[in-house]
């Protein structure tokens, strides 16, 4: 089964996940969210997934800009990998109402706690934490990958407001 990421990444977290994803995932490819790539809507693999951190709480714009305009028809498995310095907060339930709008669903879920990079909206994490967090992810990937491979599915609410 191939498998299709789609990475949004600002300081670099994003990329990194993703590339480890890649690395232990079965017939896997990377290609970047970036405006250049925004007319990308045909995909012809049958695993897809969306890789990006967590912006004010949400989903990046970038990103939900990015899922409205592809076309999913080939895919059957949905993942969504977010990295935060907090939480993952709504952007899983924005993901699937997005796909749901285009009659597929999400069908698994992760979250990947990266250090903090909004240092405006509160204070940095203690040194040990960011060491924590760089070092943890990298075991915490390998563990979604295999999740990935064996195609996991967890159950995310559905809200059926729009975005």
């Amino acid at each position: 089964m191939e498998t299709t990421i789609y990475y949004f990444t600002g300081t670099g977290n994003s990329l990194k996940i993703a590339k480890d994803l890649c690395e232990n995932i079965t017939n896997c490819r990377l290609i970047r969210i970036c405006k250049r790539n925004m007319n990308i809507n045909e995909v012809t693999s049958e695993r897809i997934g969306f890789v990006f951190p967590v912006y004010y709480r949400g989903l990046p714009k970038m990103v939900a800009n990015f899922i409205k305009n592809l076309d999913v028809n080939s895919g059957r498995y949905f993942f969504a990998a977010a990295n935060f310095g907090s939480y993952a907060a709504l952007t899983f339930e924005q993901i699937d109402i997005l796909l749901r709008s285009k009659g597929k669903s999400l069908s698994a879920n992760f979250s990947v706690e990266m250090p903090g990079n909004m240092w405006f909206m509160y204070y940095p994490h203690p040194k040990e934490d960011f060491i924590n967090r760089m070092n943890n992810q990298s075991r915490i990937t390998i563990n979604i990958a295999r999740k990935i491979n064996n195609n996991y599915e967890n159950n995310i609410p559905v809200i059926k407001k729009q975005i």
